[in-house]
């Protein structure tokens, strides 16, 4: 199993962040004409940084991963489904949507390990 307190694994944990925050700027970094059209091209990027958000929050549950990360890979995210939902086209909604939704709410799942079931899903209901 992966040692808790690795450099790889402090990498994959930050991984996400970053890859959110590297496909918000990348498509906002471009002259003003051609910012809304890469705005509609998002909803695949964004659907990749929610599966890779979903992957390492489960595949290293137990990682030691800084809840700072996580909690700036949610609000990356979050603007990524408001400009996803805002620009995209209908059909690639679609998929980025509910991976989104779901990878911003599960969120906090890792970070209480040890809860009783109920009151794990009550944290992510919140």
């Amino acid at each position: 199993m992966w040692e808790s307190t690795g450099p790889v694994v402090q990498v994959l944990g930050a991984l996400p962040s970053l890859a959110a925050a590297g496909t918000l700027v990348w498509a906002v970094a471009r002259p003003r004409a051609a910012v809304r059209q890469r705005l509609g091209r998002l909803a695949r990027p964004t659907t990749v940084c929610a599966v890779l958000s979903l992957t390492t929050s489960f595949a290293l549950p137990k990682a030691g991963f800084d809840s700072g990360w996580k909690l700036a890979e949610t609000a990356v995210l979050l603007l990524l489904l408001a400009v996803v939902t805002r620009w995209s086209p209908l059909r690639e909604l679609k998929s980025a949507l509910p991976l989104t939704a779901l990878a911003v709410t599960l969120w906090p799942l890792p970070l209480v390990d040890g809860e009783p079931f109920l009151e794990s899903i009550g944290i992510a209901t919140f």
